[in-house]
């Protein structure tokens, strides 16, 4: 009898390993569809991951990073004065305090703690360590991996079976570090089955409930780009507030919007100025900028003048303004714009970026008051009185001797009148919004003068035009009331 039992024992032994190995528990997936199990490195699982990761983007205003944040409490020093960040709620108040202050700019004090998408984090001692690991993200509107426009509610459960151990366990994900980190320590002898319903909040804020794999990973894959990440450099969660939108509801070219903002002075001041994670305000202190109409810039200090471009154009849901100033370089870029700001005192903030550099331009004009016109009115001054020549410099050679002893007059009816005895006729005009003269003669010496001139101040006395052929080729022409 007992050799009976002993080979009934060898054959039950056999028989397991032929057929595969003896389970003391029933496998829970088996009749699975293998499309409805989560496995390693597969895209599904990948795109749970990317939704899972740490969202560095809503403190860019203190650390201009999409690929960190940085732990709280954290405190940065804003025109002399220490304020402590304790909780998100802060930053608005925070951007609210460097929209009134002098400096505009928030000094980071270390040492700091950087949170990392993966939830590890990193203890930073000192500002170059700071910018040596911020140079690391993303660039500008370069999207980083995590998945903003789309969003998992928690809780919900996953039974992970092992084929190796082969042991089944449940667990419950509460929030985005407990999936990630579930995903990330996934192998392959693991299969995994997501416990559904579970349901997706859109960036749309609709839910959408979700009831096999096939449909998460299809949905995820259609919505994960239909959202502004905000992973710029600054907070933009109400970009291009003032701009005119085009039907598609996005910023349109916002073209006489910077025309309005402009026409309100000539005096624009950088009132902050980062580049490469430097403040260089002070650099531009002296320096006012003046906008035209016509797309040219003037950049005035105590002892220089430089002379540019600017333009707008659109990016997707963004307006561009471009600057080219020559022998300016730092304010060269195609900005985007973040706000056309009113501010207390009648100031008006300009607020660009571009990836990581941040300028703000400001101006205390208000409307009705042309800048360097001092009132005036360019096109009634001119048909005020008589004038002469006070001096033409032609790039830079000076040529004012040839128009010595002419009086010139502007008549109503667009005719000027240029005398020595001799009467060289020609017809004036003024252009866009009363900030161009267009000149028109038949004769030499004044036929030089044919150019579509633009008014840089206008006195009682005086009125200095300016002609930019190039960027390095520039005539300037000032009428003297005799």
């Amino acid at each position: 009898m007992k050799n009976i039992l002993h080979i009934f024992g060898l054959v039950m032994l056999l028989l397991c390993m032929v057929l595969g190995s003896c389970r003391k528990e029933e496998f829970e997936f088996e009749g699975t569809p293998p499309g409805q199990t989560l496995k390693a490195n597969s895209t599904v699982a990948n795109l749970l991951q990317r939704i899972a990761l740490k969202d560095g983007s809503p403190d860019n205003l203190i650390d201009g990073a999409s690929c960190f944040s940085l732990k709280l409490p954290v405190t940065v020093e804003v025109d002399g004065l220490e304020v402590i960040i304790d909780q998100t709620e802060d930053y608005a108040t925070l951007e609210e305090l460097l929209d009134n202050a002098v400096d505009g700019f928030a000094e980071i004090q270390f040492p700091v703690t950087l949170i990392n998408p993966d939830f590890s984090e990193t203890t930073i001692a000192t500002s170059e360590e700071f910018n040596t690991k911020r140079a690391e993200c993303p660039m500008g509107d370069a999207q980083d991996l995590d998945i903003e426009c789309v969003d998992i509610q928690y809780p919900f459960n996953v039974s992970l079976f092992n084929t190796v151990t082969e042991l089944t366990t449940t667990t419950t994900i509460g929030h985005d570090e407990a999936l990630y980190g579930f995903i990330a320590a996934l192998n392959e002898d693991d299969v995994v089955e997501i416990q559904f319903p579970v349901v997706l909040l859109l960036s749309d804020g609709t839910e959408n409930e979700i009831d096999d794999l096939v449909a998460l990973e299809t949905t995820v894959e259609n919505v994960k780009d239909d959202c502004d990440e905000g992973d710029d450099s600054i907070v933009n969660e109400e970009r291009c507030t003032d701009c005119e939108q085009t039907e598609e509801e996005n910023c349109g070219s916002c073209d006489q919007e910077f025309l309005d903002t402009w026409a309100r002075c000539t005096q624009w001041e950088a009132h902050l100025f980062v580049v490469d994670w430097n403040n260089i305000k002070e650099d531009y202190e002296d320096f006012s900028l003046n906008f035209q109409h016509d797309g040219g810039i003037l950049a005035n200090s105590a002892t220089e003048t430089y002379f540019g471009t600017w333009s707008t154009g659109v990016d997707g849901d963004k307006t561009i303004l471009t600057i080219e100033i020559l022998g300016l370089e730092d304010f060269n870029a195609a900005w985007i714009l973040y706000e056309i700001k009113e501010k207390k005192d009648d100031v008006v903030d300009v607020q660009l970026y571009n990836g990581f550099d941040t300028l703000h331009i400001q101006s205390t004009c208000t409307e009705g008051n042309p800048g360097d016109n001092d009132g005036k009115d360019p096109a009634a001054t001119l048909q005020s009185g008589s004038w002469e020549v006070g001096s033409y410099l032609n790039d830079e050679v000076d040529e004012t001797d040839d128009f010595v002893g002419y009086t010139i007059n502007f008549e109503s009816g667009s005719s000027v009148i240029a005398d020595n005895g001799a009467a060289i006729n020609g017809v004036w005009t003024g252009g866009t919004g009363n900030t161009r003269l267009l000149l028109n003669f038949g004769a030499a010496p004044f036929d030089q003068f044919n150019r579509n001139w633009r008014f840089v101040s206008v006195t009682d006395t005086t009125v200095e035009l300016q002609f930019i052929e190039t960027e390095s080729v520039m005539e300037t022409l000032v009428f003297e009331k005799l």
